[in-house]
C-alpha cells in the first residue's frame, strides 16, 4: 500500500486524538444536567440530554480541561449488548495493557471485565464487537518496532479465548473490522502485496480450533488453519523459486474481495440480520500516474482520489454476493466516513475535502444505496444517491449517523460545538445545535441511546446521552 504522509483517514472505530477526531479534549461539562443540554429547536431535531448519574467512567486520571498528553489511555471501540455497553480502551502509560470493560445499561456502574498484557511490543486499545446470539469478538494487537501481532479473542465468561492470529502488515492500517458469528467470527483486514505498493482487502470466517481454550497471550495462536510446509529439498526448492512470480506479479491471497486495479483499505462490515453483512472500504488510486517522491512502496505525499466502495458477503460462507460498487466519486477525496444499516439501505456519512492536510472545511453528505433482494442469490448494492450535503461548518473528525424515527447526521464544528441535521432531506436544512454532545465523540448506540466519549488529559470519559430525535 502506498502511504501518503499528508492524508488523513479515520473511521468510526479509530483511536481519537483530539475532540474534533473522534472526541479529545473539550470544553464541555461531564456532567451537563437535562436542562441545559437539549438540542435547539431550530432544526426540531428532538433532545439530547444526559442520563444517569454524573459520575464519569475514567481510565487513568481524569483532568477537566486539559488537552492529551503522552501516553494516554486510547479508546479502541466500544458495542452493546443485553447487559449494557462493552468498551475497548487501553491503560494510560508506555506499556498500558488492553481492557475490555462492561458499563451497565443504565450507566449507573462500570468495571474491568477482562485485560491483556502482550509478552512483547506495546499493546494498543482493545477493539469489541457484540452481536445477539454470538459471543463478543475483541482484537488485540501489539506493535514492536516493524512488526505487529493481531489477536482475535472471543470473550468467554470474563476470559479472552484465543480464536487466531492474523497475518498483518506493520505499515498497514489498523483498522479490522469484525462480525460474530454463532460459531466464530467474520473478519476483514487490509493487508498489501508483497511489494507494498498495493493494498487489498480480505475477508475470512475464523471458528475455533479444539486448541482454543486458554487465555489469549501474545505467543501463540490459538487456532492453525495453515500448518507449517515441511522443508523442500534443495532441487525442489530452486525449482519452486523458478516457478514463483516476481513480487510485482505476486498472486492476491484466495480471501481477497477488494477489486485488483485500486488500493483498498480501512475495511467496515455492517451487519444485515438476514445472514448477509455489507463489507465496506476506502478506495484509493493516485492522481498523477508518476509518483515524483518515492519508489514503489516508499511513504509518498502524492494526491490520491479517495472513495467508497462496498460489497453484500454472505458471512455463513465469507463470500461477496455480486460486484463491489463505488458509492461515492471516484474522483473524490474522502477523509473519514462511518456507516448504519437503515431499514433495506446501507446509509453512509462521509467528510470530503481535496486538500491533503486534515484541517476545517470540505463538505459533509449522506449517501444510500439499496441493498439486493434477501431472495437473490447473487446481486450488487443499488445505485448510490445522495441524501443530504452540508458544507458549512464542517471541521475535521468522522461524522456519523444517528438513528431516530429518521436518521440524522451529527458531526462536530470548528470549536467541537455538536450539530445535527435530518440525513434525508435536500436542499440540508440549517443545523440544529445539541449542546449536550459538545466536543463528544458518539462510540456506540442502542435503544435511543448514546455511548459518548472524550479524552480529559490522560484519562477517558465515558457518558450515556438519551437522544429523542424526530
Amino acid at each position: 500500500m502506498r502511504w501518503r504522509a499528508l492524508t488523513f483517514v479515520s473511521l468510526l472505530l479509530a483511536t481519537p486524538s483530539c475532540a474534533r477526531c473522534g472526541g479529545g479534549d473539550s470544553a464541555a461539562g461531564a456532567g451537563a444536567s437535562a436542562s441545559g443540554s437539549s438540542s435547539s429547536s431550530a432544526g426540531g431535531a428532538g433532545e439530547c440530554v444526559a442520563i444517569g448519574p454524573t459520575q464519569r467512567f475514567a481510565v487513568g486520571e481524569v483532568q477537566e480541561g486539559a488537552g492529551p498528553v503522552p501516553f494516554a489511555a486510547e479508546l479502541g471501540s466500544a458495542a452493546a449488548d443485553d447487559a449494557g455497553w462493552l468498551v475497548g480502551v487501553r491503560s494510560p502509560g508506555a506499556l498500558g495493557d488492553a481492557k475490555v470493560l462492561r458499563v451497565s445499561s443504565d450507566g449507573g456502574s462500570m468495571h474491568v471485565v477482562a485485560s491483556w498484557l502482550p509478552a512483547a511490543g506495546a499493546a494498543r486499545a482493545a477493539r469489541v464487537s457484540a452481536r445477539a446470539g454470538a459471543a463478543p469478538v475483541v482484537v488485540l494487537t501489539a506493535a514492536e518496532g516493524d512488526h505487529r501481532t493481531v489477536k482475535l479473542a472471543r470473550l468467554l465468561e470474563g476470559k479472552l479465548v484465543e480464536l487466531a492470529t492474523l497475518p498483518a502488515e506493520a505499515d498497514e492500517s489498523e483498522a479490522i473490522a469484525t462480525l460474530p458469528t454463532r460459531d466464530g467470527v467474520l473478519v476483514a483486514w487490509d493487508d498489501s502485496d508483497e511489494a507494498g505498493s498495493n493494498g487489498h482487502v480480505r475477508l475470512r470466517a475464523v471458528v475455533p480450533s479444539a486448541a482454543a481454550s486458554a487465555p489469549a497471550s501474545a505467543s501463540a495462536s490459538a487456532s492453525a488453519p495453515v500448518p507449517a510446509p515441511t522443508a523442500p529439498s534443495a532441487p525442489a526448492a530452486a525449482s519452486a523459486a523458478a516457478a514463483r512470480p516476481k513480487k510485482s506479479e505476486a498472486a492476491r491471497p484466495a480471501d481477497a474481495v477488494s477489486p485488483v486495479t485500486t488500493d483498498a483499505s480501512f475495511p467496515v462490515l455492517v451487519p444485515v440480520s438476514d445472514g448477509r453483512a455489507v463489507l465496506l472500504w476506502l478506495a484509493e488510486r493516485p492522481e498523477a500516474t508518476e509518483s515524483p517522491d518515492g519508489g514503489a512502496g516508499e511513504p509518498s505525499q502524492q494526491e490520491s482520489y479517495r472513495w467508497i466502495e462496498g460489497v453484500v458477503v454472505d458471512v455463513a460462507r465469507a463470500q461477496p454476493i455480486g460486484a463491489p460498487m463505488a458509492l461515492t466519486p471516484r474522483d473524490g477525496h474522502t477523509q473519514t466516513f462511518s456507516a448504519q444499516l437503515v431499514g433495506d439501505a446501507i446509509e453512509v456519512a462521509v467528510r470530503d475535502d481535496a486538500r491533503p492536510t486534515d484541517g476545517d472545511g470540505g463538505s459533509i453528505y449522506v449517501v444510500s444505496a439499496a441493498l439486493p433482494p434477501a431472495s437473490a442469490s447473487a446481486g450488487a448494492l443499488g445505485a448510490p444517491r445522495v441524501l443530504t450535503r452540508v458544507s458549512e461548518g464542517v471541521s475535521a473528525g468522522l461524522p456519523t449517523l444517528l438513528l431516530g424515527a429518521r436518521p440524522w447526521l451529527f458531526w462536530l464544528g470548528p470549536d467541537d460545538d455538536a450539530r445535527l441535521v435530518p440525513a434525508a432531506v435536500m436542499p440540508s436544512p440549517a443545523t440544529t445545535r445539541a449542546p449536550s454532545l459538545d466536543g463528544r465523540r458518539i462510540v456506540a448506540q442502542a435503544n435511543g441511546l448514546l455511548l459518548t466519549s472524550r479524552l480529559l488529559g490522560a484519562g477517558i470519559e465515558l457518558s450515556l446521552r438519551r437522544c429523542t430525535l424526530r
